[in-house]
């Protein structure tokens, strides 16, 4: 999908190959995978990537623990509530480090904690202007090189 994507003038994904190796990093440190399997990954994930562009815009949706977890539970995916809260506190730290040091593209960061772009019709025109302004001043950016 990731390839073809790749072919478009332009879409929006909501997962990205790119922090997929948070997971697998965790997986890792878990010890669900030998550091030699994602030793391999690693070396997978950058032979695929050689073959990508990278993406214009990178959205992070930064939140709180506790703000995800309340999503979660408004969610209501039973098999998402029963996750321990060790493993959201994990799984945040390793976003917020992933992201601090991303430089493959251009990042907008959106703290989310109190914006419901589901259910909110401000919240969500609020969050499109935001995306559509920043991808402007890349356009602009790009137009005037």
């Amino acid at each position: 999908m990731i390839k073809e994507a790749n072919l478009l003038d332009g879409c929006v994904m909501d997962r990205s190959i790119y922090g997929d190796v948070i997971f697998a990093r965790m997986l890792m440190e878990d010890g669900d995978m030998t550091p030699e399997e994602f030793e391999l990954y690693e070396e997978l994930l950058h032979n695929m990537l050689e073959h990508l562009s990278p993406p214009k815009l990178m959205i992070y949706l930064e939140s709180s623990v506790e703000g995800a977890i309340d999503k979660i539970s408004k969610r209501g995916r039973d098999y998402e509530k029963i996750v321990p809260k060790s493993y959201w506190e994990s799984l945040n730290q390793n976003y917020k480090s992933y992201f601090n040091s991303y430089n493959l593209s251009n990042i907008l960061r959106i703290n989310v904690d109190n914006v419901d772009i589901k259910e909110n019709p401000e919240d969500r025109k609020w969050f499109i202007d935001t995306v559509k302004a920043r991808l402007d001043e890349i356009n602009l950016k790009q137009t005037n090189k």
